[in-house]
């Protein structure tokens, strides 16, 4: 499952000015002259230099908000929910209708969460075939759903029978308590 269309190219249109605000206040590539699709210099590891530098100075956004008064309060709110971001390692468990299924592999976190795609299902990028998959990302909460901030990094990583179980288990039991996280 993705966002529509019209919200996939809403996050991007969001998304892509706050990053290049970052980079500009941050100079953490200073040779990228904008921070847009397809802009000359810009790759996967510049934007994930970028969004950490985001991360780990959260109140970027706050003086992003400020210096764009402009901005309509829809837009506002939803650029303010990214400060309830979830950075880290995750377990990509199985794929539902309604989102994929990621398991925390955080310290002191090991929630569950349901997760969609922007553009792409998720299960594109990770087959059924695949999983349990390894992966390093952020979690943003976008209105009343939780999606990826497009970054998402894989790990070489097999588990055997027992752990894809163990797996499988924290799972069903998220699911039986109602603790799978569906909004942040």
């Amino acid at each position: 499952m993705t966002l529509s269309p019209e919200d996939a190219e809403l996050f991007f249109a969001l998304w892509f000015p706050l990053l290049d605000y970052v980079n500009t206040q941050e100079q953490v590539n200073p040779q990228l002259k904008k921070v847009e699709r397809n802009a000359p210099g810009m790759t996967l590891q510049v934007l994930n230099n970028i969004t950490a530098a985001l991360w780990d100075k959260i109140e970027l956004l706050d003086s992003y908000l400020d210096s764009h008064v402009e901005l309509p309060e829809e837009h506002r709110r939803i650029l303010s929910g990214f400060r309830r971001f979830v950075r880290g390692n995750f377990l990509i468990e199985r794929h539902l209708k309604k989102g994929s299924v990621f398991i925390s592999c955080n310290k002191n976190n090991d929630n569950v969460y349901s997760v969609l795609g922007i553009h792409s299902p998720l299960d594109e990028l990770f087959p059924s075939y695949v999983l349990p998959q390894m992966i390093e990302t952020s979690l943003l909460p976008w209105r009343d759903k939780i999606i990826t901030n497009g970054l998402i990094s894989g790990f070489r990583v097999s588990f055997g029978s027992g752990m894809r179980s163990s797996f499988k288990e924290h799972y069903l039991e998220a699911k039986r308590a109602g603790n799978i996280i569906t909004s942040l």
